[in-house]
């Protein structure tokens, strides 16, 4: 089965997406989530953010043997040639340096954390430029990348629009990348409505999850499996008509 990791927002932690990789997982999956020193209630107390996220994705892949050994139910059943990584807010971040995104940071030379393991990304409304990423920083992603966001995405952190958030999609090279842009979409709980989510499901809605589970559960079947079904339903209009044009898809 292929394997996904998923890193979390910074002011969540991998429970928060239980419902989201419980979907991936009854598709045929290892789902694997990850917090992160900067997480809630990780127990950890290193310096958190840009170095210690990346880091702590490919030391899952480097213990890949050792969850099979620990994890009776899927010894021999851990498929390392096709592996995602997704994320959401600085774990989508944290995903797109994964995949080679190359940090800018100010006064220093540029970072770079590719982990050449990683076979396809999955970004939910990932950070555009600024922080260290310029216009050029995700024009090395060669690998496959799905973009997840939409009208009401704005950043309550930085007060960015939510155009801010296509920019890793809009800056990268052609070639499998996608864009999934939802109408009234928002992953924020920082809004009175939503103080009292737990899930991402909850978070953004039933309705408008499933959308985000229909579009990645095609983009991982494409390029983990080799499903060509799956890669024709993304490069056409399908989810598009099924949601009167809710959804807004577009790919290079």
């Amino acid at each position: 089965m292929p394997v996904i990791v998923f890193s979390p927002s910074q002011t969540g932690n991998k429970e928060q997406y239980s419902d989201l990789l419980a979907t991936w997982a009854s598709h045929g999956y290892v789902c694997i989530g990850s917090d992160h020193a900067d997480t809630p209630n990780s127990g950890r107390s290193s310096e958190p953010g840009y170095v210690d996220r990346p880091a702590d994705v490919s030391f899952i892949l480097d213990q890949l043997d050792e969850i099979e050994h620990k994890v009776p139910a899927v010894s021999g059943k851990l498929d390392d040639e096709h592996i995602g990584v997704g994320g959401h807010y600085l774990g989508a971040y944290t995903a797109y340096l994964v995949a080679g995104a190359v940090r800018h940071p100010s006064g220093r030379d540029a970072e770079q954390f590719e982990d050449s393991r990683v076979s396809a990304v999955f970004l939910i409304s990932p950070e555009g430029t600024g922080q260290g990423m310029t216009e050029d920083s995700w024009e090395g992603i060669d690998i496959p990348m799905m973009t997840i966001t939409g009208s009401r995405d704005y950043s309550p952190r930085t007060g960015k629009p939510p155009q801010w958030r296509t920019e890793p999609y809009n800056y990268s090279s052609p070639g499998d990348k996608y864009l999934v842009f939802i109408d009234g979409y928002q992953a924020s709980r920082r809004t009175a409505a939503k103080e009292g989510a737990s899930t991402y499901g909850e978070i953004v809605g039933e309705a408008i999850a499933s959308y985000v589970y229909s579009a990645s559960i095609d983009f991982w079947d494409a390029y983990l499996k080799g499903d060509a079904k799956a890669r024709e339903r993304l490069e056409s209009e399908e989810l598009q008509t099924q949601t009167n044009g809710t959804v807004a898809m577009s790919h290079k």
